[in-house]
């Protein structure tokens, strides 16, 4: 109620009308809830508000998230009204929401409280990248590049570069979509790991990937750290002794499908 009527106070002084009664405060509130979950969503997938209009214009599971009316037609925020959404509170306090999202989604009893069933298990982080194809109306476009895969049957891709992160649960930890030439999975890596370890809050042990992200500084970085080293050798003698003697590190590699198909599911649906 005390953002309600400051609200109304604010536009009463800008010699606006302000609605008042019961309709008007339930009408605040679905729009302070679609406002809340807007900034979480744009957060999450680190979007400008023009881009995350358009998402949310397209993708069925945003417009479920932020509570889009989607009969007779979708009716997704323009730019201007997440503008004003990012306004709806000041933002020492939005932030602070956010931060404790995160929290509650480690923490057992805050998690209950915002609908989990459990706390989210971060300890073991998959990784991998795939390529976001692109059709190409000409060779001069900007944003999209030339991928060297190595992979039979797609040396070469033309698109751009996308990182995921998954946790056991299914939960995307971290992801970064490049629209600037790909470092190289390794340095992709091992820029990305810092924010992992921070998103997890400290709880991380254990990082999964395939090959391409295998490389001597990262396996130092994981040492140091004293985090398990689940990235995939290079060499085949040495992958197939680990497969053979570290129970853990073969299931771990086997887990790696799952993120390699949530990689699948973004290619062909976006």
């Amino acid at each position: 109620m005390e953002g309600f009527d400051a609200r109304v106070a604010k536009m009463e002084a800008a010699g606006e009308k302000a609605l008042s009664g019961p309709d008007a405060i339930g009408r605040y509130q679905q729009q302070s809830s679609q406002a809340l979950r807007c900034m979480v969503l744009k957060n999450l997938i680190n979007a400008g508000c023009r881009e995350l209009s358009r998402q949310l214009a397209m993708c069925e599971l945003y417009q479920w998230f932020c509570r889009v009316q989607r009969v007779p037609v979708v009716r997704a925020p323009s730019k201007s009204t997440l503008n004003d959404y990012g306004k709806w509170l000041p933002a020492e306090q939005m932030n602070a929401l956010l931060d404790t999202l995160g929290v509650a989604l480690r923490d057992e009893a805050r998690a209950k409280i915002i609908g989990l069933e459990h706390e989210l298990d971060m300890a073991v982080v998959w990784v991998d990248s795939t390529c976001l194809k692109a059709n190409i109306l000409s060779l001069y476009e900007s944003d999209i590049h030339v991928i060297v895969r190595g992979k039979a049957g797609a040396a070469v891709e033309f698109g751009n570069s996308l990182l995921l992160g998954e946790t056991s649960d299914g939960y995307i930890m971290d992801h970064e979509l490049m629209k600037d030439r790909s470092p190289g999975d390794p340095k992709w890596l091992e820029q990305r790991y810092p924010g992992m370890k921070k998103k997890s809050g400290g709880q991380l042990c254990g990082l999964i990937t395939d090959r391409g992200f295998e490389s001597k500084a990262n396996r130092r970085m994981l040492e140091e750290d004293g985090v398990f080293n689940g990235l995939c050798p290079r060499n085949p003698q040495e992958l197939a002794e680990r497969m053979e003697k570290d129970e853990v590190f073969a299931a771990a590699l086997r887990r790696r499908a799952q993120t390699e198909g949530r990689g699948g599911i973004l290619k062909n649906v976006f």
